[in-house]
């Protein structure tokens, strides 16, 4: 009889280990749910851009990193505006597809005073800056751009 209640009772407790480990220890990965090293959801169609630290859809927004010579066209034409040399100006992209360009810049060596943010679009295949700096920007001007609402966010809220 004690036998009986001793192999009734291990027989508990190896069922409600197994029912612990299914439950709380084995992760199964859902199909479809497979993420890089970045946590961008692969099947969804997403990759990192490390220019614009985030994922995203390429067909959707364009990857600073493979578009270089947007974000070097402004860099340029920043560094013509300050009389800086290319190497001073420091570019963050926030946002960029075909046709527009967000983001912050600033100039070495550095500083407060030396830092803000820019709107470029490209008109007739060429790049153009629309507004760079710290100050307000003319949002009813920009209307003819077409930017996404998105890029516009923190300039036009």
């Amino acid at each position: 009889m004690k036998t009986k209640i001793i192999f009734g009772f291990v027989v508990i407790v190896l069922i409600a280990a197994g029912i612990y480990y299914f439950n709380f220890h084995k992760k199964e990965q859902m199909i479809g749910g497979q993420k890089d090293e970045h946590g961008c959801l692969i099947p969804a169609g997403y990759s990192w851009c490390e220019a614009s630290r985030k994922c995203l859809r390429t067909w959707e927004e364009y990857c600073a990193d493979e578009a270089p010579e947007a974000p070097a066209r402004i860099k340029e034409i920043l560094a013509a505006k300050y009389g800086k040399e290319i190497s001073q100006v420091e570019l963050r992209v926030n946002h960029q597809d075909q046709s527009h360009l967000t983001g912050s810049v600033s100039f070495l060596p550095g500083g407060p005073r030396e830092s803000g943010m820019f709107l470029a679009t490209k008109v007739n295949g060429e790049w153009q800056l629309l507004y760079d700096g710290n100050g307000s920007v003319d949002c009813e001007g920009l209307k003819g751009y077409n930017f996404p609402p998105e890029m516009l966010e923190g300039f036009c809220d």
